[in-house]
């Protein structure tokens, strides 16, 4: 038990800053709203349902975690259309 509240400690603040990410990217570039709302409410849906049967022991739902982690971090650190 003292394991898994650990572990679960240790990821709030990487889920904080993956929904931080998220929110610059929105402010950054408003057309990805949508996109970023979405990415973020099922990051968060599925953290819920993960606390009720742990999907996330399989590595085959680690997606999940990585699919808006990448959403914003390009937004964030977008370069220049033109790559100059």
């Amino acid at each position: 038990y003292h394991l898994v509240t650990g572990v679960q400690t240790c990821a709030l603040p990487i889920l904080f800053f993956i929904i931080l990410q998220i929110i610059k990217a929105l402010i950054k570039d408003k057309s990805i709203r949508a996109e970023g709302i979405a990415y973020a409410s099922g990051l968060i849906c599925f953290l819920i349902a993960n606390a009720v049967e742990p999907y996330l022991g399989r590595f085959g739902y680690m997606w999940v975690i990585y699919m808006p982690f990448a959403f914003g971090s390009v937004y964030t650190y977008k370069v220049k259309d033109n790559y100059e």
